[in-house]
């Protein structure tokens, strides 16, 4: 891989994290989402894969490490009794498996 690809890969980075800081200040902070979650996921599913296979761009500030935004005022923080897991990080048939085992290693705990 040349200079050149790694200068286009740190720039698609770098854009990737300017807009989901975007998104997460209009979805948190705005209330005022403009994508979908599908694309937001979509978004953060790349630059977590480029984040990987490209650690030398690492950045403690990446969206990928932090969880959403400042949330709110208007929201009650509560507590849940039980861990909450998203079922929309499911894009392919492989995490569909995980998410299933993990269940089922969870109810097994449960019963």
């Amino acid at each position: 891989m040349g200079a050149n690809d790694k200068e286009e890969i740190r720039k698609r980075i770098e854009k990737l994290r300017e807009l989901l800081h975007y998104h997460n200040y209009r979805y948190y902070v705005l209330s005022d989402p403009e994508i979908s979650d599908a694309q937001y996921d979509s978004l953060m599913q790349e630059l977590i894969r480029l984040e990987r296979e490209y650690p030398e761009f690492d950045d403690p500030n990446s969206p990928s490490k932090r969880v959403g935004g400042q949330v709110a005022q208007e929201f009650e923080k509560i507590k849940h009794k039980v861990a909450q897991w998203s079922f929309d990080d499911i894009f392919t048939k492989e995490d569909l498996y995980e998410f299933d085992e993990k269940l089922k290693r969870f109810l097994s705990k449960k019963v």
